[in-house]
């Protein structure tokens, strides 16, 4: 087994996540993701990512892969390929093919990436991941921002580039049968005054695969409605076994006899869909 405390004196490299779009900016770049993974099931073939230049004038970005894992805490850890399948983190780069992997985007163009597994015979049963990096470059002195916003090919003589700022998007694919199973303890809730209540909780993962999905806190009335008081992601993955989390919700209304907290996959996988019920006595 790893240790995980030698991995933590490496660089660490963060990725700012949000629901829905994304939007990235920096000192000379502008990004806009479409999603916050990149996820291939067992019978699929391909993904498309989008992202956008919302930047006023065209940007340059370059694609390559990394290898991370999930601290106790929630941190990404940069490992090499070696020390993540010693987590038992399978990297999925070595099977995926990633097109164009270099690109100059006029000021609101919208880009396809377009990821391509090859599968074999001889892979294991199971999930396999890896990161994408998006790293912002400098503009070659030679690109004209009215031809082509293709990658250039390859050949002749490189530009000296330098890296601004990066984006790292988690890619999964699985592989065979896999297995996942989701449950919530530790939960505590904690009126913060008369408008707000505070929800502490552990997200459990046990199985094959990481859970990557939303947490939903819902209201359950006497008359069967359900009200929505939070929603938003929560991942755990693989390597570890749970995350301890802290959401705020308003405080619910009185005709709210139950409180529901609710896991679901991001695909709608039923695999990790389950229920918590707790009582709203707040005190």
């Amino acid at each position: 087994m790893m240790n995980i405390k030698a991995i933590l004196k490496k660089s660490v490299f963060t990725c700012a996540l949000s629901l829905g779009l994304m939007s990235f900016t920096g000192q000379a770049n502008a990004l806009l993701l479409t999603d916050s993974l990149v996820f291939i099931g067992p019978k699929g073939g391909s993904a498309v990512f989008k992202l956008k230049n919302t930047a006023q004038q065209p940007e340059s970005y370059r694609l390559e892969w990394d290898q991370l894992i999930m601290g106790q805490d929630g941190p990404k850890l940069t490992v090499s390929e070696e020390e993540a399948r010693s987590m038992g983190v399978e990297p999925a780069s070595p099977h995926m093919y990633v097109a164009p992997r270099r690109l100059l985007l006029q000021p609101g163009q919208l880009q396809n990436i377009r990821f391509m597994l090859r599968r074999n015979n001889n892979m294991a049963a199971g999930e396999y991941r890896s990161y994408i990096t998006i790293g912002p470059e400098e503009i070659p002195p030679e690109f004209n921002p009215d031809g082509s916003t293709k990658s250039k090919p390859g050949g002749g003589q490189a530009a000296e580039l330098t890296m601004l700022t990066g984006y790292r998007i988690p890619v999964f694919f699985l592989h065979g049968e896999t297995t996942l199973d989701v449950s919530f303890s530790n939960v505590v809730f904690q009126k913060v005054d008369d408008t707000r209540t505070r929800v502490d909780f552990t997200l459990n993962r046990s199985g094959t695969r990481s859970a990557l999905g939303d947490i939903e806190i819902r209201c359950a009335a006497p008359d069967g409605r359900n009200l929505i008081l939070s929603r938003a992601k929560a991942r755990v993955f693989k390597e570890i076994g749970s995350r301890s989390f802290t959401r705020y919700i308003d405080v619910p209304p009185a005709g709210c006899n139950s409180i529901v907290m609710g896991y679901k996959l991001h695909d709608g996988d039923p695999l990790a869909s389950t229920d918590y019920i707790i009582s709203t006595q707040l005190k």
